[in-house]
């Protein structure tokens, strides 16, 4: 077998919540995948165009380094969240909860890593109709808390 060897990497993947041909009533979020398709974060709100939520991933992707980041303890449920902030506003959130502090805090690190080093151009976007930004713009999600 001939070819080139294609290396797998994270991306993001851009989610709308209208159907292909509604366009003027779409929303867009963005989640950031790793190379195995596990979801590593995602922005806390919903944008009403693509260009808006593209400029959001490029924030988090510019600006990694100076990211604030939160890790709380739900002691009702007994998980473990994280936030990602940028001068006092929720930018990013886990995409679940984690059962253990240790693995909240090495998917956080990993989301970094990948915000990072991924750029935001090459990600796709997908429609997945109404359900599909479920959770974006939620007083849960701006707070840390998976929706």
């Amino acid at each position: 077998m001939t070819g080139t060897l294609v290396r797998r990497a994270s991306r993001f993947v851009y989610l709308s919540d209208a159907d292909e041909r509604v366009m003027p009533t779409a929303r867009f979020g963005w989640r950031l995948v790793a190379a195995n398709n596990r979801p590593l974060g995602r922005a806390v709100h919903a944008e009403s165009s693509y260009a808006d939520c593209l400029v959001s991933a490029q924030r988090i992707h510019d600006e990694v380094d100076r990211v604030e980041t939160a890790v709380s303890f739900n002691a009702t449920r007994g998980h473990w969240s994280w936030r990602a902030s940028l001068r006092g506003e929720a930018v990013a959130v886990c995409v679940h909860p984690y059962l253990r502090r240790v693995e909240c805090e090495r998917a956080l690190g990993q989301f970094l890593a990948a915000a990072g080093s991924t750029s935001p151009d090459e990600g796709v976007i997908k429609y997945f109709g109404p359900n599909s930004l479920r959770g974006y713009d939620s007083e849960r999600a701006a707070n840390g808390l998976p929706s």
